[in-house]
């Protein structure tokens, strides 16, 4: 089985098209230009759920002589077009190590992220002992006791402040109502007349 390398690239996970060309066992200039063509092809039509760049990224390296040449970096999906391109043993063995490859990084990404989880709740809980000890300790030291039953009680001057703020919000609004109804009544009954 071939062992595949893994590009990590802005939280993206791809493999190199000259490790796929090797694998499949097609010239390298060979699969750049059918690589090409199917990204023509998603061009031409638009499509709007995906792009070449869901598949493919145009990417390059330093050859034997120190030259700049072209390569594509592949995602799991542009492996899953070209394998779906090719035939035969070739082809089987390539989707075989693209496939166990990615899925090996994602259960890994996986048992990362529920590792974290882990953590991160664990963190939490200790937060929460630690902070509900604490209050625990407070009352105990300053005889804090939690409120059961609160007491209302309300006196003759304060039912009286509430009566004269009641009378004075409704002679307020009474005296508005008689201002826009003599302000703005007599215009729209000559609009009416006329």
């Amino acid at each position: 089985m071939y062992d595949l390398t893994i590009i990590t690239l802005n939280g993206g996970a791809y493999i190199d098209s000259r490790e796929v060309a090797e694998i499949i066992g097609k010239a390298h200039k060979h699969l750049l230009r059918d690589i090409r063509g199917y990204i023509g092809i998603m061009q031409n039509r638009g499509l709007p759920n995906f792009g070449p760049s869901d598949f493919f990224l145009e990417s390059c390296y330093l050859n034997e002589q120190n030259k700049e040449q072209p390569c594509y970096l592949l995602s799991k999906l542009g492996c899953e077009l070209v394998a779906n391109k090719l035939i035969g043993e070739k082809g089987v063995l390539f989707t075989a190590a693209y496939v166990t490859k990615f899925n090996a990084m994602e259960k890994a990404e996986i048992t990362r992220l529920e590792s974290e989880r882990a953590e991160l709740e664990s963190a939490v809980t200790m937060a929460r002992v630690v902070i509900w000890g604490g209050q625990m300790q407070m009352e105990h030291s300053i005889g804090y006791r939690p409120v059961s039953e609160i007491a209302v009680g309300l006196s003759a001057s304060v039912v009286v402040q509430i009566i004269f703020i009641t009378l004075g919000l409704a002679a307020l609004s009474g005296i508005i109502g008689v201002v826009v109804i003599t302000r703005y009544e007599p215009l729209k009954i000559l609009r009416e007349r006329s």
